[in-house]
This record gives structure tokens, C-alpha cells and sequence, in this order.
């Protein structure tokens, strides 16, 4: 008499590994899924040439360049820094790359601002928002800057950009 239970239970085993693998804690998934673009437009004049929408930020009407001129590609690391007067601001460290091209457009354009727009969430993009417009210039690669945003959603929109930013060093690194 034979039996079949080996083949069985070897059938039953891979899908149960898979399972086992699989598992993960609330937390974990959340972090590890929150994605976040980041982008620089340029500020541009009401009636110029090329594609200029209006936004607002703080109540103010500002007319941006629609093509950023730099976006979350060039982007290390960020962090949701403490500022001395008890609030927080954004930190934003870029490659070699964006460092350049923050340092030469923010040169030439002394005066004019960025409008920095995002756009976050967990697990797929669900917010968007225009985040500040700095208009000083940039020349260590560094973009420190207080967002119109909750502690909460500077810190998700951190997270998000942090997680691109590594899949996107561990694309480049192979």
C-alpha cells in the first residue's frame, strides 16, 4: 500500500511559507509603502512666455513655472528639524547633481522664489500640497525651509521622500 501524504504535505508547505513570509507588522508596512514626490518651479511672470500657473501659499498668489526644475531623483536624505524659536522646519540634502542645479538656478535668479510642491501618502499618493516658496539662495546643497504643513504631515511627507530616495540609491547602485 502506498501513501500519498509526502507529495501532500509538500503541496500544503510552500503556499504555507509564503504565508509566513509574507507577514508583517501594521507599522512596518506603512513605513516602508509611504511614498513622497518633492519638486522646485522656479517663480515666473504673469505674462511671460512658456507654461506659468498661479498658486497660493500663505494667502499669497504667486505665478510658477508648471516644469520643475528639480525633483525628488536628486534627493538623499530629509528630516523634520527643530528651529530655535520652538517650531520645525524641513531639511532637504541633495546629490552632487542637485546640489549643482539648486546652487546654479538659485544664483541666477537672485530675487524670485521656488514654490516647493509635494505630494504624499501611505501606500500610494493621496495628498498633494504647495509646501513653502524660499527665496533665498542655495549654495550647499542643503534646502532648510518651514513648510505651511502639521508637524504630522511634515514628518509623512519626510518619510515618504526618505523611501524613495533609498529606492532610488539601491536602483543606482546596480
Amino acid at each position: 500500500m502506498k501513501t500519498r501524504l509526502p507529495r501532500f504535505n509538500c503541496y500544503l508547505l510552500l503556499p504555507f511559507l509564503a504565508l509566513i513570509a509574507g507577514c508583517k507588522t501594521a507599522v512596518e508596512r506603512t513605513s516602508g509603502q509611504a511614498v513622497s514626490t518633492f519638486r522646485l518651479h522656479l517663480e515666473g511672470n504673469p505674462g511671460g512666455a512658456g507654461s506659468v500657473a498661479v498658486i497660493q501659499i500663505a494667502g499669497a498668489e504667486l505665478y510658477v513655472n508648471t516644469a520643475p526644475f528639480l525633483d525628488e531623483r536628486s534627493v538623499t536624505n530629509a528630516a523634520v528639524v527643530d528651529t530655535r524659536d520652538g517650531g520645525f522646519a524641513i531639511r532637504v540634502r541633495y546629490d552632487r547633481h542637485g546640489t549643482l542645479v539648486l546652487d546654479s538656478v538659485t544664483a541666477e535668479n537672485r530675487g524670485r522664489r521656488m514654490a516647493i510642491f509635494t505630494q504624499y501618502g501611505a501606500g500610494k499618493i493621496e495628498r498633494s500640497r504647495w509646501l513653502a516658496a524660499p527665496s533665498s539662495p542655495v549654495t550647499d546643497g542643503q534646502l532648510i525651509f518651514t513648510p505651511m504643513a502639521t508637524r504630522e504631515e511634515a514628518e509623512e511627507i519626510v518619510l515618504g521622500l526618505n523611501n524613495v530616495a533609498r529606492k532610488i540609491a539601491r536602483r543606482n547602485r546596480f
